[in-house]
């Protein structure tokens, strides 16, 4: 758990994860520079409890690098993320620790939150993709696991030394990118975390560059993974910020050849339909935005001949 002037939440952060109804793990809680009374806070239950470890940094280094000092510190086979602000529901650590012991093919689990604005406004947030293979095709467009939710199998970061970079407030979604071809995500359809909304998020404090980082990121996987390069990424997710037929027809390609690449995934029948329906979706929102012109014809006539494919294997 990084922390960083964290006082107003952070025993609440605490008590979620000591009073977990799975024992057996060590908290580590790495004290990124705070000015408050952070470090009384923590230094307070230690004194309770044996489990909690208090790692101070020599400086300021950020919620990216304070992650990997806390995980460079674990000794634990599965190494669990938790944010300064947020509430673990009881059964958490049970719940990804039984997951990942069952699904020796998943490398991360995380699960849904409640939303908590203010004091007492509690609500779900919109559920995730639960599917391995959906959550890989998925993570190009948006993140699909929420951060303080999530555990990992710690070979992610001893086998593909794996490592979090300082791109806040995107330091998460371009990890997941980072790792999303060597390692299977899964979700818990069940609320984990209690995610706290306030003004001091670091999520709520985005940095001016944040569409620049976020196009860097998605772009960079798109040459690795996919090929080809994008001169308006923004377009995936956005058809109607593309400018014109040559980036339409660019954005196309790139759909369709993530949408081909997904099926050496050995995907179900239902996850196949899932990703065809989706990318057609994409295709013809990005024809309709460019008032489908006749360049676009060869994308168009993929759709058609997508559609007709899965109907006939339905």
């Amino acid at each position: 758990m990084p922390v960083y002037n964290g006082e107003k939440f952070l025993g609440e952060a605490i008590e979620s994860i000591l009073n977990q109804s799975f024992k057996d793990f060590e908290l580590l809680l790495i004290n990124d520079g705070s000015t408050d009374h952070s470090i009384e806070i923590i230094r307070t239950y230690m004194q309770a409890d044996s489990r909690m470890q208090l790692i101070v940094n020599s400086q300021n280094l950020g919620i990216a690098e304070s992650t990997n000092v806390g995980i460079a510190h674990a000794n634990g086979e599965y190494i669990a993320l938790m944010d300064q602000d947020d509430i673990s529901m009881q059964d958490r650590l049970i719940k990804e620790v039984t997951f990942l012991d069952n699904h020796r093919e998943v490398s991360v689990v995380g699960g849904n939150t409640f939303i908590l604005e203010g004091q007492k406004n509690v609500h779900e947030r919109q559920p995730l993709l639960v599917s391995p293979v959906l959550i890989r095709w998925a993570l190009l467009f948006r993140n699909q696991l929420r951060n303080p939710t999530v555990m990992m199998r710690r070979e992610i970061f001893t086998k593909h030394q794996a490592s979090y970079e300082n791109f806040s407030p995107l330091q998460d979604y371009r990890f997941w990118l980072k790792i999303n071809m060597k390692c299977w995500f899964a979700n818990i359809p069940d609320n984990l975390v209690v995610y706290r909304i306030h003004k001091d998020n670091a999520s709520n404090l985005l940095s001016d560059n944040y569409l620049q980082i976020l196009d860097q990121t998605r772009n960079e996987f798109v040459k690795e993974v996919i090929g080809g390069s994008l001169s308006n990424v923004y377009g995936i997710t956005n058809p109607e910020a593309i400018k014109n037929t040559s980036e339409a027809k660019a954005v196309c390609k790139v759909l369709i050849d993530w949408q081909k690449l997904s099926n050496s995934w050995k995907p179900s029948n239902s996850e196949k339909n899932y990703i065809t329906e989706k990318t057609i979706r994409k295709i013809r929102d990005i024809c309709h935005f460019q008032k489908y012109h006749l360049t676009l014809l060869p994308e168009m006539l993929y759709t058609i001949w997508l559609e007709t494919k899965s109907a006939a294997q339905c």
